[in-house]
């Protein structure tokens, strides 16, 4: 009978984790506990992004994932793309090729989503200026990006006199590239921590700005995330990959597949206020031809993605869904 009842329990232990596990993905954290995934799927966004290139592979596999959960009208207005640019950068491209002020003044955008290499960024403040003058109802999403170029910091981006990008790169410098790559936890702690500090103290200005009391900025913690899943290669807890290396496909530190798979991840839950875990492996991993680079790996980079946002108050989202 003891025997009999504890299989019992443990049956159905397993069957609640299931069911609790199907209704977290693609689903509001807000209302999971009260709600079911497949009768409530939150409105498509229609987004633009302004960015460089560490972000360019992101938007086409956050778009399979929201099709994947089912979320229905998601449409990308438009992507404007500079190589290793600031968010002013953008606001400073002449009138005629200005896509992103165009679509902004036509109110045809809901969430204008930013990566930019240095913050603060004026650029963003004119974005949201003008966002909001033709939408009033328009969300600010702001991509923290890893650093590029052989920096640690990308506040190192504001040096001077050391070259086009204010300093070097290459094989044999800096951090990509080379065996200083695999760092251990607490030199991975403090990579970027200058810029991710800028980034919150802007977007609290912002948000005290111009959010008449809402909150309209958010931050995707994607350096945070890089950080993180170096940590879990460093302490080989990382499925499919046993290398630092393995984040970049260049000395400037261009993310490979599971790096855009993350950051695709971090979007998905910060911009739907979605759990990302359950949704299928996306055509980027699959394409890689890396065996190891399955399911597995999959389901880690969209929990650590969950985790990560939900225990940063700056992206917006809630750990009510857990």
């Amino acid at each position: 009978m003891i025997r009999f009842t504890e299989r019992r329990l443990l049956l159905s232990v397993g069957v609640l984790a299931a069911a609790t596990m199907l209704s977290l993905a693609c689903c509001p954290s807000s209302e999971a506990q009260d709600k079911p995934a497949a009768t409530d799927k939150p409105a498509g966004q229609r987004v633009f992004y302004a960015s460089h290139s560490l972000m360019w592979d992101m938007p086409p596999v956050l778009t399979q994932q929201v099709d994947a959960c089912g979320i229905k009208g998601h449409t990308i207005v438009g992507h404007q793309r500079i190589g290793v640019s600031r968010t002013m950068q953008h606001w400073n491209m002449a009138e005629e090729k200005n896509q992103a002020k165009k679509a902004l003044k036509q109110g045809k955008v809901d969430v204008f989503i930013t990566s930019c290499l240095v913050h603060p960024d004026e650029g963003i403040t004119n974005f949201v200026k003008l966002g909001l003058e033709h939408n009033p109802n328009m969300k600010f999403l702001m991509q923290i990006s890893w650093p590029g170029l052989g920096y640690t910091d990308n506040e190192q981006f504001n040096s001077k006199g050391k070259g086009k990008f204010g300093g070097g790169f290459g094989k044999k410098g800096g951090m990509f590239r080379t065996p200083a790559d695999n760092k251990p936890p607490d030199e991975l702690a403090r990579i970027n921590a200058i810029d991710i500090k800028n980034a919150e103290a802007q977007a609290k200005k912002l948000n005290e700005e111009f959010g008449k009391g809402k909150t309209i900025v958010f931050l995707v913690p994607t350096a945070q995330a890089h950080n993180a899943l170096r940590t879990l290669i460093f302490k080989k807890e990382m499925p499919g990959m046993t290398d630092q290396q393995e984040v970049f496909i260049d000395p400037i530190g261009h993310p490979t597949a599971p790096v855009v798979a993350l950051n695709a991840y971090l979007h998905f839950a910060v911009l739907y206020n979605c759990s990302p875990v359950g949704l299928p492996v996306p055509s980027n991993l699959k394409n890689a031809k890396r065996p190891e680079w399955d399911e597995k790996m999959n389901r880690k980079l969209q929990e650590l993605a969950w985790e990560l946002v939900t225990s940063y108050p700056p992206s917006g989202v809630t750990a009510d869904a857990k």
